[in-house]
């Protein structure tokens, strides 16, 4: 019903004329905000078109698409930037942890200093499970039987209460250690202020994900060190009441209006009375006829849960489990209500939790091309009260985030983006053109052939750096690629020809290998380990490439160079969300599945796929050809190739991707071939025969075999190798994209 409302409500949006003015509030510093980012952005017009956007935004819903490299991260940032100084609470909300941690930084980092004191930055990560059921029940004075009875909650009653505990462990350990910490400061420093800037430098450097001062421990503890202060301001506001002259009724009648108080209240019952002494008001603390502090400290029932939970080390029982989280619930909802700019991911930004305490009036989605329809829905449905929708991404790039079983009930429409769902309707879409981050090589063919030539290069990515420079010496020297000038490539692709991979475990042993040995290179020619990222699908060959990197450290040491494997950055490509590297390896492992001329063994199917038989196909050796999924989305393609700003080497089997190849095709199911087209078009492909596959299982199987019947294999593997290129080379030239 969230979904179908919130879809009536998008269509009843579009039918509106008037647009939405999200700088009207105020004016002059909306233009000095807009004078800042043309200061920072240098001639990037497009960032300052965004921004100028928000004056005018047609039926309240704003799209801007924006390819590799065309600084979506700064869009978002200068866009988030203006609202929040216009006085508008945001919520910024994207698919994974990363993507939100790196909007976080970003506004964080470019927020002006002069304003950031004035607002308030909330970085929240994924939930608990139960949390994201239990806020509303226990607000409403629930219990926790009446939550786990409810029908509506059934689904979390056998959740483990652990990720709960842990939320709430980390809260009352760090509020008890910062608060020591600071008592400690202050006495040192003398300034309460001074000691708060330098415990937000410790915790900066041991939580380097996002800046402290953006953390719930952080505003959990900020909050409880100033209600506590606010708390001793007051009792020393009514004890020195008591002490001075008896106020006039004209006074006190000011005072109940600036003060909203009444007649009952101690500070209208201090002033109203005679004046006493310092000894007849410390009796009356003492016995309780003048309050305690706690009497007016907010925090109190969290500080006493943190006293019950420490005391008893976490060891509670129902009763006083649930007191702890109701306390640390409440307090998070105070949290909420005082933030001005939310950052968490799409799953959190429409629970109970957040949509009780936060109430934004723009809603800022990033990597909107992996968000679909219903999670869209979900956060529009309960933050009801936006304004505006703020939609940031690239649909070339990655297919939409499904959590759990939501939004399958129609497949096709499940797998396209909000994003691409909305670019059907006429919304206002700003399209960034100009890419400033990708050598020319590397950006070739995804320009030409992903974006049909729609995305320029600025002169900047044309700029000398010493990795380019490395980078077109190896490829020259080792891999004898000449590139368009002669002088070497920062872009090719390596085919190892007789490498396999092992059929469920997913590694290519000889990949693994040769990747070792290019990194090795580069170390060599002085490129730093901190610039190289190896980029990869499967969990079996990030294990594979890190065994390889480790046997050549000793190589390295022998030959002078010294790096360790533990210092070079393998990765998965999905996760590798809004980042970039110098260098970047990218290892498709995909080859001939689980045998080779070299001894391997056939394995069963791993992939159950539902595409046709162009994704797998027998081979003569008595195994198949398999691309896995992760080749077979174009959107996923994109995403591994537009990851690195200097240098882009591809380890794969050639023969194998271009099995893909069909005279007619979706184009989207044609980018595997046809990139491999261009490479081999380009002349940036290395054919690497020396590189086997030399895995136990292999060696065991080709264990008494004689030299000449190893070259033999390899020459027969070979030969039917480039054939089978030759053939689906010439496919791939004639083909002819058509939508189904």
């Amino acid at each position: 019903m969230d979904l179908l409302a919130s879809w009536l409500r998008l269509r009843q949006g579009l039918k509106m004329s008037p647009g939405i003015d999200l700088g009207h509030k105020h004016t002059e510093m909306f233009n000095w905000w807009i004078n800042q980012v043309e200061m920072r952005c240098g001639d990037d017009r497009q960032q300052v078109e965004v921004v100028q956007s928000l004056r005018n935004i047609p039926h309240g819903i704003l799209a801007v698409v924006c390819p590799p490299g065309t600084r979506k991260t700064c869009s978002l940032a200068s866009s988030t930037i203006a609202l929040a100084l216009q006085g508008y609470k945001a919520l910024v909300v994207g698919p994974p942890n990363k993507s939100v941690e790196q909007a976080a930084n970003s506004v964080w980092n470019v927020f002006p200093g002069e304003s950031k004191e004035n607002i308030t930055f909330l970085y929240y990560g994924s939930l608990p499970a139960e949390l994201r059921v239990m806020p509303r029940a226990i607000l409403e004075g629930k219990g926790l039987q009446d939550l786990t009875d409810n029908p509506e909650t059934e689904e979390w009653r056998f959740i483990e209460d652990e990720m709960l505990y842990r939320a709430m462990a980390s809260a009352v350990r760090a509020c008890d250690t910062n608060s020591k910490e600071i008592a400690k400061l202050v006495e040192e420093l003398g300034s309460e202020k001074e000691a708060c800037e330098v415990l937000i430098s410790r915790e900066n450097q041991r939580n380097p994900k996002v800046p402290w001062a953006m953390t719930l421990n952080y505003h959990l503890f900020r909050m409880t060190l100033s209600d506590q202060t606010e708390a001793k301001a007051m009792i020393k506001k009514i004890t020195d009441a008591w002490k001075a002259p008896k106020m006039r009724h004209s006074k006190l009648a000011k005072l109940k209006r600036k003060e909203q108080i009444d007649e009952k209240d101690p500070l209208f019952q201090a002033y109203a009375a005679d004046a006493i002494t310092q000894e007849e008001v410390d009796a009356r603390v003492k016995d309780g006829r003048i309050p305690a502090v706690h009497t007016y400290d907010k925090s109190h029932d969290w500080v006493k849960a943190q006293e019950r939970w420490l005391s008893k080390s976490g060891d509670l029982n129902d009763e006083q489990s649930l007191h702890v989280k109701q306390a640390y619930i409440q307090m998070v909802q105070r949290v909420f209500a005082k933030t001005d700019i939310l950052f968490t991911t799409s799953e959190e930004g429409g629970t109970d939790f957040v949509a009780l305490g936060f109430e934004p009036r723009v809603l800022v989605f990033d990597n909107a091309e992996q968000i679909n329809f219903s999670s869209l829905a979900f956060v529009m449905s309960e933050c009801s009260k936006w304004l505006a929708l703020l939609l940031f991404g690239d649909p070339k790039q990655l297919p939409p985030h499904m959590p759990g079983e939501t939004g399958n009930e129609f497949r096709r429409n499940a797998e396209l983006s909000a994003l691409e769902l909305l670019q059907f309707k006429v919304i206002p879409t700003i399209y960034l053109d100009v890419q400033y981050r990708m050598a020319k090589s590397i950006a070739h063919w995804p320009i030409s052939f992903l974006y049909e030539n729609k995305v320029h290069n600025h002169p900047k990515v044309l700029e000398e750096n010493q990795n380019r420079q490395v980078a077109r010496l190896i490829s020259k020297e080792a891999y004898k690629i000449k590139g368009e000038n002669g002088n070497g490539s920062e872009y090719w692709v390596i085919n190892v020809m007789h490498g396999c991979h092992h059929g469920a475990l997913m590694f290519n042993d000889a990949n693994a290998e040769a990747i070792a040995e290019l990194v090795d290179r580069f170390v060599a020619k002085g490129c730093q380990i901190s610039d190289i990222v190896i980029l990869t699908y499967y969990k079996d060959q990030k294990q594979a490439i890190f065994r390889k990197l480790r046997a050549f450290e000793t190589t390295a040491i022998t030959n002078g160079r010294k790096w360790d494997a533990s210092d070079v950055s393998i990765l998965y490509v999905d996760d590798y969300q809004d980042q970039k590297c110098p260098i970047v390896i990218l290892d498709f492992v995909a080859a001939r599945v689980g045998y080779n001329l070299l001894g391997g063994q056939v394995t069963g199917d791993e992939d159950d796929s539902e595409d046709d038989e162009i994704w797998q196909q027998p081979d003569k050796g008595g195994g198949r050809f398999n691309v896995p999924a992760h080749l077979k989305d174009a959107r996923r393609l994109c995403r591994g190739l537009t990851r690195s700003t200097d240098a882009l080497i591809i380890f794969a089997q050639t023969s194998h991707l271009l099995k893909s190849a069909k005279l007619k095709q979706r184009k989207d199911q044609a980018a595997l071939s046809d990139m491999v087209k261009d490479a081999v078009d380009r002349g940036l492909v290395y054919n690497d025969i020396n590189h086997m596959d030399n895995s136990p299982e292999a060696l065991a199987i080709r264990k008494g075999w004689s030299e000449a019947t190893v070259k033999a294999r390899k020459q027969d593997e070979e030969k039917e190798q480039r054939a089978s290129i030759a053939k689906n080379l010439r496919i791939a030239r004639k083909y002819t994209p058509h939508e189904e």
